[in-house]
């Protein structure tokens, strides 16, 4: 019985090798970390690709709204159709008083002058491979309709000179 706590006591007290030991931890606490950022930028990345397709989709759902289904296709960018998630036409009001989620109200009756898109999308992760990260992004656009002229039209003459030359090209289409 001595024998055994003299050498449980020998293998306490020796330090040799503890390096080796420290160090195999370390390394797959920092193999984990560096999978865990790999994953998380994969994450991020991904977010922004799909927040900036539903901008892009509400965008154009917004200048179309007689018709923001066919208008607001995501199959362009390489999601599927199913990652629609909600396609809404409404009305917008831009008050920064209002907040920021209160803003688009979907009116019962009514005309509408926005629309919101909500993509879901799957992330796949790299180390925690079997395991996904969901990602909800939404996206409001409005159009306004505004008045607009165009600076050369045919109304305005110019007699003679470069200037005339100018406006008759732009005016015809034919460009200088």
């Amino acid at each position: 019985m001595s024998a055994i706590l003299m050498l449980l006591r020998r293998f306490r007290a020796d330090r040799r090798g503890n390096f080796a030991i420290m160090g195999a931890g370390l390394m797959t606490l920092v193999v984990g970390c560096a999978g865990l950022a790999v994953d998380l930028g994969t994450i991020f990345a991904d977010t922004r690709k799909t927040q900036s397709t539903a901008d892009l989709a509400a965008i154009i759902a917004a200048s179309s709204l007689n018709d923001p289904v066919n208008a607001a296709t995501v199959t362009q960018n390489n999601y599927p159709a199913s990652a629609l998630g909600e396609l809404a036409t409404g009305t917008y009001t831009a008050n920064s008083a209002i907040a920021p989620q209160s803003r688009f109200v979907t009116p019962a009756v009514g005309t509408s002058d926005a629309a919101r898109v909500t993509l879901n999308t799957q992330t796949p992760l790299c180390f925690a491979r079997y395991r996904s990260f969901t990602n909800r992004t939404t996206a409001t656009a409005a159009s306004t309709e505004m008045a607009s002229f165009p600076i050369w039209s045919r109304l305005l003459s110019l007699n003679g000179g470069l200037l005339n030359a100018v406006h008759g090209a732009v005016a015809v289409g034919d460009g200088p």
